[in-house]
């Protein structure tokens, strides 16, 4: 086997390989990585255990001096430095030691994990090694949970589809566009977790309810304000501000801002949901999840 030959653990042939690896062909396995080439597994693994995942609000930006606006790499280099995982060290064109251990490190302390191994020879493939092994102890720490919200249950006519992302770094919604075939909702709610599940996010538990009631969980109160932190595919410059009254129609995917986008991030400013009120929500509400899980989600 392939994975044999070049000196991987076997673990390395399942899970997120496939997504690691993208376009970098398996002959190239054995080639020594630049920084561009961790730049851009690190950007990977990024977005399969963290999909959509927001910039922090202030970062280190000092390694892009190093590299051009029109390099190819540029992109993945300024996604790492807006999230704290691009060392200033960091150069484009080289990769030692040192440069791999700290952005290895530092996306491990999003999930409390000392890295699981470093590569010794810093090749290609040994890059897509240490994050494959990343990864298989990091997805069991960020749970999530599937809400469906649905103008019609019965006619399988959904409102929105989102992923509540629990644990990990940055706890967040993120809203999906609908597919444009039609799941299956009435008979299993558990339809649509192929729409939002990838090789490292498994989803057991959904949480579904009427387009209006799903939309009170967040919005409570008329003076909670919804902010849009993070588009995917492309990146968000800066957090948007929803109009108050307009959050339906991004909730929706008809709002002209997410004309290119497949996923964004909401968060909400506001007077959380108090637990009478979730209560009085319950029976609305269809779950696989109990009470005291239900009010666990939103701080209660």
């Amino acid at each position: 086997m392939l994975f044999l030959a070049l000196g991987f653990p076997y673990s390395l042939a399942q899970s997120c390989l496939a997504e690691l690896q993208g376009d970098t062909s398996a002959e190239s396995f054995a080639e020594v990585a630049t920084g561009r080439d961790a730049a851009q597994l690190l950007k990977r693994a990024v977005d399969v255990l963290e999909p959509v995942m927001p910039a922090f609000p202030s970062s280190n930006l000092t390694a892009l001096n190093y590299i051009a606006l029109d390099d190819p790499a540029y992109k993945d280099a300024e996604f790492l430095a807006k999230r704290y995982l691009l060392p200033a060290g960091w150069r484009p064109d080289e990769l030692n030691q040192e440069i791999w251990s700290t952005m290895l490190k530092w996306f491990s302390a999003w999930y409390d994990l000392d890295p699981p191994r470093y590569a010794e020879s810093l090749t290609k493939g040994e890059l897509i090694a240490d994050l494959e092994a990343l990864i298989n102890l990091a997805s069991p720490k960020g749970r999530a949970v599937a809400l469906v919200a649905a103008n019609n249950r019965r006619q399988n006519d959904l409102a929105f589809l989102g992923l509540i992302r629990l644990g990990g770094v940055y706890p967040r919604l993120i809203v999906v566009r609908p597919p444009l075939v039609t799941i299956d909702i009435n008979q299993s709610l558990k339809n649509v977790f192929p729409y939002l599940e990838n090789c490292a996010i498994k989803l057991e538990n959904y949480i579904y309810a009427p387009s209006d009631t799903a939309r009170q969980l967040f919005l409570a109160h008329n003076d909670s304000k919804m902010y849009i932190v993070a588009l995917a595919p492309e990146d968000l410059a800066e957090s948007f501000n929803v109009p108050l009254g307009d959050e339906v129609s991004y909730f929706e995917y008809q709002a002209a801002l997410l004309a290119q986008s497949q996923k964004f991030v909401a968060v909400f400013e506001g007077r959380a949901p108090n637990p009478l009120q979730i209560t009085r929500m319950l029976p609305q509400i269809r779950t696989n999840m109990g009470p005291r899980e239900i009010l666990s989600m939103f701080g209660q």
